[in-house]
């Protein structure tokens, strides 16, 4: 028999220990680990942190193999990770309509329990009984479920599974605003059940996030939709000779804290100071940062410190206790002089969060697994300083005229029917596109709610159904808010935006801003640009504005130094059908599940994809071509003139069903900015003086000279009729303010002589009329009555920040 190698038997001595201090633990059902053996509930954050050490093990044994028998045990203990993974993942799917919910509410009420019961997967308190909104938790599973499938394990086995990371991933996505009671489950340290923003839960989030962001999580076997997307301590105040404790006046276990309250009043923590109970379990993640930031003296420092601490169990294995806790008889000569007394050992033994990371710091301080192999995603060179970000602006044209104009002032842009075969879009688009990713109907689950696309997400080309999509910036869609129609504030967001992405981008390519000129950015006139744009592009042109480096020029010339992602779930099936076209659903059940009142899919839903739609129509249509002479076959001519109008007029409604409001500029054919008469009644034939409009406040009375039917009653039809005759956009305001109050936004006025102009449609046309004519008052009446409001928010006044309410005089 071949005789056994050194580092082989230390592996088994290893093993040994893993089994006799974790893996005795595991349910043979659930795979979960209990926290101890009298608290039998299996909690998200240890469990993970656990079995990290059955992994690092499992990888050690698979690097170092001498027999066959090494081989057989690396495989045995990788399989106790999945099991304990996809126990973690079972008790999840148990609360999925929590995960549905969250996205919507952030309430700490509708969170996924953060603990459950080992033997069941079922949770074992209420949801308002424990701190369960514990965001670091599930970010934490997620961050090792990308990085253990990158290892080579198979944790996710099935579609739905798959659909379902892709929900938790959209769970915790907001973490940088959400208040969560922190991985000490106490909420703020006051210990008195108040959630608030903790950077633990933020960093891990992020962590999560970005090590999932394009990860197939059927490893090497997995195709496009087995794919997932996602859209930063001081220590020496908590350093003690037994460890470090976990946060000042941290009164947990000891001798004056009352065992039979969970929270504490403001009053007593004045008592837990200087005598805070200290955890080795912190030594064990030092150790860890001293390997990955390469620092031998701080490796050895500290495992020398935890080897005088670790207590001594059976057959001489090392254990690592809970925490050491002042004795109560010495707690008065601890308040006189810190850290001079003897402390004794308190809590679990071993805690096995803390007994994992030992071992794993052992295994790669004794050179038995280097860094990289358990961290195969590279997480570490995370806080790498990175170059400096060189951002690059494709300044675009919205139609020959303005093309014109700027090659006036010496500057080379191309129109965005030049750019094609790529293909420009708004960010309201991208938001549409991503809220489709990880809808599942069998699992209730609507996938990513529609939100804004952040300067991030716009900054990247996108490959969709193997076509070149680049969008534009939040910033200037002039539906989300008016602010978009003034050029001064275009500016300034723009000069932010690029400042934010000079810290902030991290992804490999560079970030590609698409900035299109508009007919709202010229002068009065029309003639010319604004000044303020017109300094703005010059500023570009010079490569640096707002601190920002910058490089102008052309999409097609950013291709190769872009950053570009494989958007796959929108490929279509063999059959030409979206991927998961059978669960997707119309966009009213959608809307029913953010209000917060639905959280059920209807159960024969059998609507059209607005998006799939456009997204069709837009790719089937030609590529723009210049105008040729008249050729032969003129019937012929005719009739594929005629089918391509009906086709650009079926995409241009679907775009405005979308709220793509300026079809103009985002259509590939140039058919649809030749000037034709316009079907839009409200156009006013009449000019308008280019001045504010005072708009005053109108009161709706009895008095008031408003056409009457035969019963004495307003007559709205005469009243849409006044409309249609109406020159003036303040008349066509003040008709459209009373239609608003009486009648209703959703009111069918039957504009057109047939159903489906409510009373929001025209006002959306008004909007956009008074906003190319620069009315404000107008825009700021009309913005009112359609509720438009500054994007984010609802974020600056949920989240315990400061806002002030002023009124114009």
């Amino acid at each position: 028999m071949r005789s056994r190698s050194n580092s082989g038997v230390k592996l088994d001595n290893y093993a040994r220990l893993v089994q006799q201090t974790i893996l005795c633990h595991q349910d043979p059902v659930t795979g979960l680990l209990p926290a101890s053996e009298e608290q039998r509930h299996a909690w998200v954050r240890d469990n993970v942190y656990s079995i990290l050490s059955v992994w690092a093990l499992a990888l050690a044994y698979r690097k170092n193999a001498d027999r066959d028998e090494d081989k057989a045990k690396a495989y045995e203990l990788e399989q106790s990770v999945v099991k304990l993974m996809r126990g973690l993942l079972q008790c999840m799917m148990r609360q999925l309509e929590k995960v549905e919910k969250f996205k919507y509410s952030q309430s700490p009420m509708d969170a996924l329990h953060a603990k459950y019961s080992t033997k069941t997967c079922a949770t074992v308190v209420g949801d308002d009984q424990w701190g369960h909104l514990q965001v670091d938790a599930t970010s934490l599973y997620l961050l090792f479920v990308a990085q253990m499938t990158a290892s080579g394990l198979h944790i996710i086995y099935t579609q739905d599974e798959v659909d379902i990371i892709q929900n938790l991933m959209f769970y915790i996505e907001a973490a940088y605003k959400i208040a969560d009671y922190g991985m000490w489950e106490r909420g703020d340290k006051t210990n008195q059940g108040i959630p608030e923003l903790n950077a633990s839960s933020v960093g891990m989030a992020k962590a999560a996030l970005e090590a999932l962001d394009e990860l197939n999580l059927f490893g090497a076997n997995g195709g496009p939709a087995s794919v997932v997307h996602a859209l930063s301590d001081e220590v020496e105040h908590c350093q003690g000779r037994y460890g470090c404790c976990r946060f000042l006046r941290d009164g947990h276990k000891t001798p004056k804290e009352d065992p039979n309250r969970l929270y504490y009043e403001t009053a007593e923590l004045k008592l837990f100071e200087n005598i805070e109970c200290e955890w080795p379990l912190f030594w064990t993640y030092l150790i860890l940062d001293g390997i990955f930031s390469n620092s031998p003296e701080q490796v050895q420092e500290y495992r020398d410190a935890l080897e005088g601490i670790l207590i001594k169990g059976k057959n001489g294995i090392r254990l690592v206790p809970e925490l050491y806790s002042v004795p109560p008889d010495k707690v008065e000569e601890e308040y006189r002089n810190p850290h001079t007394v003897d402390r004794v050992p308190m809590g679990k033994l071993p805690i096995m969060w803390g007994q994992s990371l030992y071992i794993v710091g052992s295994l790669l301080a004794e050179g038995f697994l280097a860094p990289g192999e358990i961290d195969p995603l590279n997480r570490k060179f995370s806080t790498v300083p990175k170059p400096d970000v060189v951002v690059q602006v494709s300044i675009l044209a919205e139609t020959e005229e303005i093309k014109a104009i700027l090659q006036k002032h010496g500057f080379n842009v191309q129109t965005v029917a030049d750019v094609y075969p790529i293909r420009l879009q708004p960010s309201r688009i991208l938001s549409h596109i991503y809220a489709r990713l990880g809808r599942n109907r069998r699992l209730g689950l609507t996938g990513r709610p529609y939100r804004r696309m952040g300067v991030l997400g716009t900054s990247k080309l996108y490959i969709i159904r193997n076509t070149i999509f680049s969008f534009t910036p939040q910033f200037i869609d002039q539906q989300q808010f008016y602010l978009a129609l003034d050029s001064r504030m275009i500016v300034e967001m723009l000069r932010t935006d690029l400042s934010y992405l000079c810290c902030r981008w991290r992804m490999t390519g560079r970030p590609t801003v698409t900035f299109p000129i508009s007919q709202t950015m010229l002068t009065e006139d029309r003639l010319d640009l604004d000044p303020v744009i017109l300094a703005t592009l010059r500023k570009l042109q010079d490569g640096y504005f707002g601190g920002a480096r910058v490089q102008t020029g052309k999409l097609s010339e950013f291709m190769t130094t872009s950053c570009c992602a494989h958007l796959s779930f929108m490929d279509p099936k063999p059959d030409g059908k979206m991927l998961h076209q059978d669960y997707d659903d119309d966009d009213d059940v959608l809307d029913a599940v953010e209000s917060l009142h639905a959280f059920h899919f209807a159960d024969h839903v059998d609507t059209i994809d607005d998006l799939a739609k456009y997204l069709d129509q837009l790719l089937k249509s030609p590529a723009p071509t210049p105008s040729q002479g008249p050729k032969k076959g003129g019937v012929s001519r005719f009739r594929a003139v005629a089918h391509q109008t009906c086709e650009m007029v079926s995409l241009i409604n679907k775009a405005k069903e979308l709220d793509i409001q300026n079809v103009s500029m985002y259509l590939p054919s140039k058919l649809y900015r030749v000037p034709q008469p316009s079907f839009n009644l409200l156009d006013s034939t009449q000019p308008q003086p280019a001045q504010d409009i005072k708009i005053p406040r109108m009161v709706i009375t009895s008095e008031m000279n408003l056409p009457k039917d035969l019963s004495g009653k307003t007559d709205f039809k005469a009243l849409i009729d006044q409309l249609k005759e109406c020159p003036c956009l303040q008349d066509q305001a003040d008709i459209l303010y009373i239609l608003f109050n009486l009648k209703g936004a959703d009111w069918d006025t039957e504009y057109y002589g047939e159903p489906g102009t409510t009373v929001k449609d025209l006002l959306t046309k008004l909007y956009n009329k008074a906003g190319a004519m620069r009315q404000w008052g107008l825009i700021r009446m009309i913005s009112g009555m359609l509720k438009k409001k500054v994007e984010a928010l609802d974020e600056v006044t949920s989240y315990k920040d400061s806002f002030s309410v002023t009124l114009s005089s």
